[in-house]
C-alpha cells in the first residue's frame, strides 16, 4: 500500500527536524573539541606529559568528527529529520544515500 504526500496534512509534509539536529550535534562536537584541547593544553603547560588516556581522548575525538560528518551527510542527503513517509516519497533512494548504509554490502 503506497501513500502519496497529498494524504498527509501540510504541517506533516513540511516538518523538518534536520536543522535542529545539526545545531545540536555541532554544539556537542564543539564542546568535546574544546574540552579535549583544554585537557591537552593543561597537561603540556604543567609539563606532566601526555598519558594513554590523553591519546585515547584525541583518538576518540577523531572518531567523533568522523561520526559528525556521517550524521551531517545523513541529514543532508538521507532524509534524517523528515518523517519517514515524506523522506521516502521525496528522496526515493534515501536509504541508499545514507553514507554508512550505502557502504553496507547487504543493502545493495
Amino acid at each position: 500500500m503506497s501513500t502519496s504526500l497529498t494524504d498527509f496534512p501540510p504541517e506533516y509534509v513540511n516538518y523538518n527536524d534536520g536543522p535542529r539536529v545539526v545545531r545540536v550535534i555541532t554544539a556537542v562536537i564543539v564542546l568535546a573539541t574544546i574540552f579535549v584541547a583544554l585537557r591537552i593544553t593543561v597537561r603540556v603547560y604543567r609539563r606532566v606529559g601526555l598519558a594513554l588516556d590523553d591519546w585515547l581522548a584525541v583518538a576518540s575525538l577523531i572518531f567523533l568528527w568522523a561520526e559528525y560528518a556521517d550524521g551531517y551527510l545523513c541529514i543532508k542527503y538521507g532524509g534524517v529529520g523528515l518523517h519517514l513517509p515524506v523522506a521516502l516519497a521525496t528522496k526515493a533512494n534515501a536509504l541508499r544515500n545514507v553514507f554508512i548504509v550505502s557502504k553496507a554490502p547487504s543493502f545493495r
